[in-house]
């Protein structure tokens, strides 16, 4: 249902999701030393999946955490899209 509203990612393996594939992704970039000038790039040694996703399914992805179907969004603004004027505004409360 997702693919059909342009949401991709990896394909969902049985019982498992994906988690197999993040351990796996995940043990080989903590199996080198990270080096000092290379710091300020967290996210591919923190969470080496969501980094390589990115990469290859866009910055709106879903992937399978068991059963359990994870949608990634890096870009809210396509997703709180209000052109269509289908989410209303509420009025602002005041407090006295």
């Amino acid at each position: 249902m997702m693919r059909s509203q342009g949401i991709k990612g990896p394909s969902y393996k049985f019982i498992h999701g994906n988690s197999k594939k993040i351990i796996n992704m995940r043990t080989s970039v903590v199996s080198f030393p990270l080096e000092l000038s290379h710091v300020h790039e967290l996210l591919p040694r923190v969470q080496p999946h969501i980094h390589a996703w990115i990469k290859l399914y866009g910055m709106n992805f879903l992937f399978w955490q068991g059963p359990q179907a994870l949608l990634v969004v890096t870009e809210p603004e396509q997703v709180l899209n209000n052109k269509n004027g289908e989410f209303r505004k509420r009025d602002p409360t005041f407090y006295i």
